[in-house]
């Protein structure tokens, strides 16, 4: 989780991280670390935005006020996995879900 937490520090202002960040995730979903779920959920919206970025023009303004609201929900999922909280994990992941249909970074 190490690896994926730096990527996020880099805000996911590339395509190279939001596709690095995915690939990150689907590699834990199949490693020994509880959370697979939320980490398979965080592919999917990782894969999805970097999808729609190379596909449509992206308002750079917009895209940054998503992923600053984001990026937080995504941190307090991996704490959540971290201490083992699920209650909190499921919480947070549908916190984050909400949070991309309601203001998806790229549309």
């Amino acid at each position: 989780m190490k690896k994926l937490r730096e990527i996020l520090k880099r805000r996911l202002l590339s395509t190279k991280d939001l596709g690095d960040a995915a690939s990150l995730c689907r590699e834990l979903v199949l490693s020994d670390l509880d959370g697979a779920g939320t980490f398979l959920f965080l592919a999917f919206c990782f894969d999805d935005i970097r999808r729609r970025r190379e596909g449509m023009p992206v308002d750079a303004d917009e895209y940054e006020s998503a992923i600053s609201e984001s990026l937080p929900l995504i941190s307090s999922c991996l704490d959540a996995i971290e201490a083992f909280d699920p209650p909190a994990m499921v919480a947070r992941m549908d916190s984050l879900a909400r949070t991309l249909v309601r203001k998806p970074p790229a549309k």
